[in-house]
């Protein structure tokens, strides 16, 4: 009690710098664990990534099926496919650069381009898909929801190793902490659109000031919070809710870098090449996902150490 009296009396400008040295002491601590580990112990987070990129695949159409049909109703019919372009936003990582682009003159349009298609692609095999699973009767349906609770599982497992825990949760505590998160994110990605929704109808923002809030800051937030949800959520261990908060905006920050890149190398790479032909959606995506897991279970990892180097404060 003493301490946050303290803190609070040191005011919001050194909040903020010990939170900065906290999260570059912990990024530190990251690499330094790395260098140090023994040899048949690298590599696990590139494994960990591989593995839930894969098992992401697998599991996104399903969950995907799931929500969809959870928002069945005609009232939320607009509010569906609202969500489904949200969706086809996270997975596929090219997004169209402005004029003023560090990019050739011409790559902005071909980058509209191969967005244009790559969206399309992905956004009709999810409705086919969600369309189909609605015939699949209650033991499909009982299927999807094994597939996503072995994702979140996957998860879990890694997150408890990248903290050192040892014992995983009872298979009933697991199931209740990945419904809550899994029917959470819906839910709140919802809400942000009836809230964009309202701004929009009694033009309560200005259009630029309306277009930075919904399509730069409000998604930056959005995918923070999801962040430090699950890096507060997941672990079978006592999570401080400002590590996690930090470390999930912290990744967020890094997510957005990982998709400016990921823009050049479609750019470079597959926009350009002939190699992949029909399947150049594929590796793009794959990769995609092998990138966002792995810069997400580099800030679980910083969240432990920022966790241990705010106990030593």
């Amino acid at each position: 009690m003493e301490r946050f009296r303290q803190r609070k009396k040191e005011g919001w400008f050194d909040d903020l710098i010990e939170d900065l040295r906290s999260l570059i002491w912990g990024t530190g601590q990251v690499f330094l664990k790395s260098k140090r580990s023994p040899s048949h112990q690298k590599g696990h987070k590139r494994l960990f990534a591989s593995s839930l990129a894969f098992k992401t695949i697998m599991a996104l159409v399903p969950a995907l099926a799931i929500v969809m049909a959870v928002l069945a109703n005609d009232a939320l019919s607009q509010k569906r496919e609202q969500l489904l372009d949200q969706v086809v936003d996270a997975i596929y990582p090219v997004q169209t650069q402005g004029s003023n682009s560090i990019f050739d003159p011409t790559e902005p349009n071909n980058l509209k381009q191969l967005n244009k298609v790559g969206k399309q692609e992905i956004r009709i095999s999810m409705k086919k898909f969600a369309t189909y699973s609605s015939k699949a009767g209650l033991f499909g349906f009982l299927g999807f929801l094994v597939v996503v609770f072995l994702l979140m599982r996957d998860i879990e497992n890694s997150f408890n190793f990248l903290w050192g825990v040892q014992n995983p949760r009872p298979v009933l505590a697991q199931m209740v902490r990945h419904t809550i998160f899994f029917v959470g994110l819906p839910v709140i990605a919802i809400f942000l659109l009836v809230l964009k929704g309202w701004f929009s109808q009694w033009d309560l923002l200005r259009p630029m000031v309306h277009s930075w809030v919904f399509v730069t800051f409000l998604p930056f937030l959005a995918v923070g919070a999801a962040c430090a949800w699950m890096y507060l959520l997941i672990p079978n261990a006592k999570v401080e809710r400002h590590s996690a908060v930090l470390s999930g905006l912290f990744v967020s920050l890094l997510l957005e870098v990982a998709r400016w890149l990921m823009n050049w190398y479609s750019l470079k790479i597959f926009e350009r090449s002939h190699v992949y032909g029909a399947l150049w959606l594929l590796p793009l995506i794959l990769l995609w996902f092998y990138v966002s897991w792995t810069v997400i279970l580099f800030g679980a990892e910083v969240s432990f150490f920022v966790q241990k180097h705010r106990e030593k404060v």
